[in-house]
């Protein structure tokens, strides 16, 4: 049971970030917190 709960926990981490329209590389260069982001 522990291997199939751990195979369906994989599967919501994998798909569904994805829903969620979040952008996963900046866009342009940008500054967070004294962190430079380069595009």
């Amino acid at each position: 049971m522990t291997y199939v709960n751990a195979i369906s926990l994989e599967s919501v981490r994998m798909f569904m970030g994805r829903t969620n329209n979040i952008p996963h590389r900046a866009l342009r260069d940008t500054w967070l917190l004294g962190y430079k982001i380069p595009k």
